[in-house]
């Protein structure tokens, strides 16, 4: 059952309770007060024809018996006989004279005492009647009085109130139960607006809030649950970005790792196919160490800077020459592989850097250098105006004009059929950015269709 049908049926409930014990008290309380009236003015008659029956009964003149005819003379002059009826009753309670109509039965209690007087009502055809009766005793003499007084009228309001009171309680029953219905379902409303907004956000629409329309405790709860709305909406947002960063975080290093694996492969084949003397052999198993040491301290370091948002790296001064041979030496079977030329023009000099970052952004340019086709690249360092500049070229592909200030998004590449041939997904250049972010800098592109591409970025330097 929903809520706005209980309340409804409860209020009705009330309501109807209400009326009834309302009406039934107002109907008693009405008859009883026209009762007690009509009990008055019957009293008043029996108190009259009492004293009219007790004044003959000691008058000096009444030196006789009462007799029918007598008492019949007291009792017509005594009463209205319209609304009204009396009988006189001798001290063995046998009638001397009676008003009353012959199909009429009356009589006197038996347990009638002296000086009290007994009420009862009684229907006679389609009236009541309200009866009193009582002793008379003067002069040695006994007798009883009955006194019956018309109270139809009284009955006949009684059961026009009831019927007055049955209509009306039915018309406001009606209404009322239909105003509650009414009521009920407009105060409900908000809650059907919480409850649809809940369904929404439950469906993942979790930017779905509602109206605050009043100020009291639906309202309050409306508030309330906007806020709730806004807490989950955030940890939602905050769980995403949480998995986004570890899903790039693995996109990236498995992009390293690709580089550095061909890398690793390379050296690894030549000690395993050719015949070196012992010093090649333990310059080669150096590299593959070096790289597996730099790839440990790299995984540490792009966890750092992808998932937990790191930017306050220890940067330290690192000799240039020394630097970019490294990554040459470290991109040897790569270039091997791809046919590939290396030249490096490097101006010597001390770069402030981290040392893993830095050589993961060349890695990254050398790479996206090599996909572009190109058959030799250079790597230039020059000193301009306390700054280190250090350039990537290529004689590749180049890139479109209109590409060039996206190809450091996240994803994006610039040849779709041919990065997938490659295993390309268009996040080195991403990484690349944050690193040269890190380093204070930020990348300058220069490309040309069919003639290739150059990106420049600035290092800070001591002169060596």
């Amino acid at each position: 059952m929903k809520l706005t049908t209980k309340m409804s049926l409860w209020v009705a409930i009330v309501l109807c309770v209400s009326l009834s014990f309302s009406g039934c008290l107002f109907i008693t309380k009405a008859f009883s007060y026209s009762m007690k009236r009509e009990q008055k003015r019957a009293v008043n008659q029996y108190q009259f024809v009492k004293f009219v029956l007790q004044s003959n009964m000691i008058s000096e003149s009444a030196g006789r018996k009462f007799d029918k005819q007598f008492i019949s003379g007291i009792l017509n002059s005594g009463i209205d006989r319209s609304r009204n009826y009396a009988a006189v009753f001798n001290e063995v309670k046998e009638e001397m004279n009676s008003t009353f109509p012959s199909d009429y039965h009356y009589g006197i209690a038996d347990d009638l005492e002296s000086g009290l007087l007994h009420m009862d009502v009684k229907q006679y055809q389609e009236k009541y009647y309200l009866e009193l009766s009582g002793v008379l005793k003067e002069n040695k003499e006994t007798m009883y009085l009955l006194c019956a007084t018309d109270v139809s009228s009284v009955v006949s309001d009684r059961k026009q109130l009831e019927k007055v009171f049955y209509y009306s309680y039915l018309l406001v029953f009606s209404i009322g139960s239909v105003l509650v219905f009414t009521f009920s379902s407009i105060m409900m409303w908000p809650i059907k607006q919480l409850s649809k907004s809940a369904q929404v956000i439950a469906h993942g629409n979790y930017s779905e809030r509602v109206k605050v329309r009043t100020k009291d405790e639906i309202g309050e709860l409306s508030c309330n649950f906007n806020k709730m709305a806004d807490a989950i909406e955030t940890s939602i947002e905050d769980l995403k970005l949480a998995v986004l960063k570890q899903e790039n975080f693995v996109a990236n290093f498995a992009h390293e790792l690709k580089t550095s694996l061909t890398s690793v492969i390379g050296y690894s084949d030549r000690i395993y196919h050719k015949n070196l003397s012992r010093e090649e052999t333990k310059e080669a198993a150096e590299y593959i160490m070096n790289e597996g040491l730099r790839l440990e301290s790299l995984s540490r370091k792009l966890m750092d800077l992808i998932v937990l948002g790191k930017h306050d790296f220890m940067l330290e001064y690192l000799n240039a020459n020394d630097l970019f041979q490294n990554i040459k030496e470290t991109t040897a079977p790569l270039f091997y592989k791809k046919e590939s030329r290396l030249i490096l023009d490097i101006e010597p000099a001390y770069l402030k850097v981290e040392f893993d970052l830095l050589k993961t952004l060349m890695l990254n340019l050398l790479d996206n250098a090599m996909k572009a086709n190109a058959t030799q690249i250079q790597i230039t360092g020059r000193k301009e105006d306390n700054k280190y500049i250090v350039c990537v070229s290529d004689n590749g592909i180049g890139i479109p004009k209109e590409d060039q200030k996206r190809i450091v998004e996240a994803f994006y590449v610039v040849d779709k059929s041919r990065s997938r041939e490659q295993n390309g997904v268009g996040l080195g250049l991403a990484l690349a950015q944050k690193i040269a972010e890190i380093h204070g800098t930020s990348f300058t592109i220069e490309s040309e269709l069919g003639k290739g591409t150059s990106i420049c970025f600035a290092l800070a330097m001591e002169e060596a």
